[in-house]
């Protein structure tokens, strides 16, 4: 299985309409029409990717088989929108959304492999029966983002003019934050479990299993791109 995406749209998100205050503290929630947004026209949100999918089984006789199943996903996101944090009050006699900024968010790429492997075999020991499954698992994912800010101009919510937002200031000055960082994780086991059949009504299940799992991530920013944050995580387990 095959499958290419690519999908397009003014913005990815909304964080919901605006409840400008009265003079006595209240809310006016009733003010701005539902299709209100404070995203600039321009804003957008664009995802592209490919997935994939293999299935494979195998019969090599009667009393052993092999299965194997992978998948990968491999796919960049890019976004740009204004937006405001949620101490930015509107009052009504102002009428002005302020601590407006612009956000850029590019992921590329973001990717993940998984895999599980197993073979199932089956056996008699006399009169004792015997399913004995071995297998191996292992996923690989991560993402590589930059993520930046910038400040941007006051928004009359009543009357609403984007021209001011565009050019945008994206000085040092302006920024408010900005940085590159990369991301992984890889999941890997192997187990062995073999059922055990002594008659219909009594039955054991032995199983044994390893699993690995390491989380590596690092952060360039900005301000100083000579310096980098690492962080690592690492366990194994039985």
């Amino acid at each position: 299985e095959l499958n290419f995406y690519n999908d397009n749209r003014t913005i990815g998100y909304e964080r919901g309409l605006t409840a400008l205050q009265r003079v006595d503290g209240s809310y006016n929630l009733d003010t701005l029409p539902i299709r209100w947004s404070r995203h600039n026209p321009t804003d957008f949100s664009k995802t592209r990717g490919v997935s994939s999918q293999l299935r494979f089984t195998h019969k090599i006789n009667n009393s052993l088989a092999l299965n194997v199943l992978a998948r990968g996903v491999n796919s960049r996101q890019e976004q740009q929108d204004h937006t405001s944090n949620f101490n930015s009050l509107v009052t009504v006699a102002d009428g002005f959304l302020r601590n407006r900024s612009l956000q850029y968010f590019n992921q590329d790429p973001i990717f993940a492999l998984q895999t599980n492997l197993y073979a199932e075999g089956k056996f008699t020991t006399g009169k004792i029966k015997h399913t004995l499954i071995t297998g191996f698992d292992y996923a690989n994912n991560g993402r590589s983002y930059y993520y930046a800010s910038w400040g941007a101009s006051d928004l009359n919510v009543l009357n609403p003019n984007f021209s001011s937002d565009l050019p945008l200031d994206k000085s040092e000055a302006n920024k408010n934050f900005g940085g590159l960082t990369k991301e992984n994780t890889i999941l890997a086991g192997g187990y062995i479990q073999n059922q055990i059949d002594f008659s219909s009504k009594f039955k054991a299940l032995l199983g044994l299993r390893y699993d690995t799992y390491t989380y590596h991530t690092s952060y360039i920013d900005d301000t100083d791109l000579n310096t980098t944050t690492r962080d690592t995580s690492d366990a194994q387990v039985f």
